[in-house]
């Protein structure tokens, strides 16, 4: 899958809202991320009665999993913090979503959440220097009709993205600059004195 180079620098709400036309996949880039079998909708006029009009925070759309199936984003390769979003189940009641978020393959937070198709569940992670989010949902013998809605994804709010390696060095050389300018003020004070 091709993937886009994202950069997350600032906090962002992504409410899906700013999308054209409806029921059609996300692309990769929207909001600073990279979408796998994720769609959007407009909840109220494509799905009346149903969690994606119940899960609409922000009118008007709600993205969901297309087809039931797993789905992810990830940021490119750079890390971002994954603050909270809503989820309610688009069907039908009591379907299970796991999130997981990965920094490259290593898996380091894993949850479950337990959907209403009438009521959006906020879920709060904080979850920082993921490089990856995916998320899996199940129902017990209910058929298939295992879609979740998410809206109002937050990221990177309370704090920036972990830095990428650029960054790193350019930090380092800053500090080296300023410890530098430190040590040859300290050594003019010292001879000033004597």
């Amino acid at each position: 899958m091709f993937s886009l180079p994202a950069s997350i620098a600032q906090a962002a709400i992504i409410d899906f809202d700013d999308l054209p036309g409806s029921q059609v996949f996300i692309l990769d880039g929207y909001g600073g991320l990279n979408w796998s079998n994720f769609a959007y909708a407009t909840g109220a006029v494509d799905r009346p009665g149903t969690g994606y009009e119940f899960g609409t925070i922000s009118p008007r759309n709600v993205a969901f999993n297309a087809n039931g199936q797993p789905s992810s984003l990830d940021a490119g390769g750079a890390s971002f913090i994954f603050n909270s979003a809503y989820f309610t189940a688009a069907w039908n009641a009591g379907v299970q979503l796991q999130i997981s978020g990965f920094n490259g393959l290593d898996q380091i937070y894993t949850t479950t959440l337990t959907l209403s198709r009438t009521t959006p569940v906020l879920f709060t992670a904080n979850w920082t220097g993921l490089t990856s989010l995916s998320f899996n949902s199940f129902i017990r013998g209910v058929g298939n009709n295992n879609h979740f809605v998410m809206d109002n994804l937050t990221i990177n709010e309370g704090g920036s993205a972990v830095p990428e390696p650029a960054t790193w060095a350019m930090m380092i050389i800053g500090f080296g600059a300023v410890g530098s300018m430190v040590r040859t003020s300290r050594r003019r004070n010292a001879l000033s004195l004597v």
